[in-house]
């Protein structure tokens, strides 16, 4: 079987599902060996071959297993280098009479040896000069610029959301854009730019080839290998959403044909319940739209007859669209203010 190199290592050109986790935990160990051996040169390079494993999806169904278990060492590497630093720079104020660092502390209060050794950290990311693992390097420590210049974090952000636009495939791009969306609501939950950067990049990412109505537009990929990253990117966009103003664009997404079959669900399970509650009126109008559409379109066409009004009412041979299911899955788990009873339950 082919080969390929990874730092000095060797390991199959095909992996099967069973090899990538024993491989995934192999690198791991390998990991926090060098970590607590000191060994940081060899840290990075452990965390970038494991990055590595993102990049070309080869088993679409495996990979958000796949990603999860990656993101978590990666994860791992970014607290250490955080603590390494916060604990390096408490040590050097020490010495020099200060306090500790405060909690909202700014990087003009970094020692100078700090600095440096951030500084460090982030010229060996540039070294990597492949876009998918550089990106989840860069991405892990992106809050330790903290103690390099804390007034540039939303900046990098966004920069590092449109370097996914390089990334040859698309599965792997939606998963990258819901990782920068996880470390920016950890870093600044207030900033809503990144999120909505990685939700419009995802639903231009592709145009729709005619003829092949309500397909997910991501290059075609299975719906069901997305939905858990579309997810994840919706409930960051709708955070702190009060109006249907404030998601103006993603209600506006719902709405496309080609986008229904991959974000009507996610939008579902994303939006805060509180939100799904109080707009319940429009979100039933936005389903039954969807579900009206299922009789003429190919790919759902086990139904065989779907009608449906907005108090949800529906007439079918078969199983209700399980976007419908969720809703009304949601809707049962709170309660409706009175003045939406007449409108929703008529």
């Amino acid at each position: 079987m082919a080969t390929i190199s990874c730092f000095g290592a060797t390991l199959p050109a095909k992996f099967s599902v069973l090899d990538k986790t024993k491989y995934r935990s192999f690198v791991g160990h390998r990991f926090l060996t060098a970590w607590e051996d000191n060994k940081r040169v060899e840290s990075i390079e452990v965390i970038t071959e494991l990055a590595r494993l993102l990049s070309a999806p080869t088993t679409p169904s495996f990979f958000p297993v796949q990603w999860i278990l990656v993101t978590d060492i990666v994860d791992l590497f970014g607290e250490y280098v955080y603590d390494r630093l916060l604990l390096k720079a408490n040590e050097e104020r020490k010495a020099a009479g200060d306090g500790a660092l405060p909690s909202n502390f700014e990087s003009s209060d970094v020692p100078p040896n700090t600095v440096d050794v951030a500084k460090n950290w982030f010229n060996k990311v540039e070294d990597i000069k492949e876009a998918v693992p550089r990106f989840y390097v860069e991405t892990t420590l992106i809050g330790c610029q903290r103690f390099l210049d804390s007034t540039c974090l939303r900046a990098s952000l966004l920069r590092l959301a449109t370097m996914i636009e390089k990334f040859p495939h698309p599965l792997s791009a939606a998963y990258a854009r819901a990782y920068i969306c996880k470390i920016a609501m950890i870093l600044d939950p207030a900033d809503r730019g990144p999120h909505w950067k990685a939700l419009n990049d995802l639903m231009q990412s592709s145009k729709q080839p005619v003829g092949h109505h309500l397909r997910s537009p991501l290059f075609q990929i299975d719906t069901e290998f997305v939905t858990p990253a579309l997810e994840w990117i919706v409930q960051c966009v709708s955070y702190g959403a009060a109006t249907v103003e404030d998601l103006g664009p993603l209600w506006e997404y719902c709405k496309r044909p080609e986008n229904q079959a991959s974000l009507i669900h996610a939008f579902m399970i994303g939006v805060p319940h509180k939100y799904l509650l109080n707009h319940c009126v429009e979100v039933s109008e936005l389903v039954s739209h969807f579900a009206a559409t299922l009789e003429f379109c190919p790919v759902f066409k086990n139904f065989n007859s779907v009608l449906l009004s907005i108090s949800l009412q529906i007439v079918s041979q078969s199983l209700p669209p399980a976007d419908l299911e969720t809703f009304g899955t949601r809707l049962l788990q709170g309660e409706l203010a009175e003045d939406l009873h007449p409108k929703v339950f008529r």
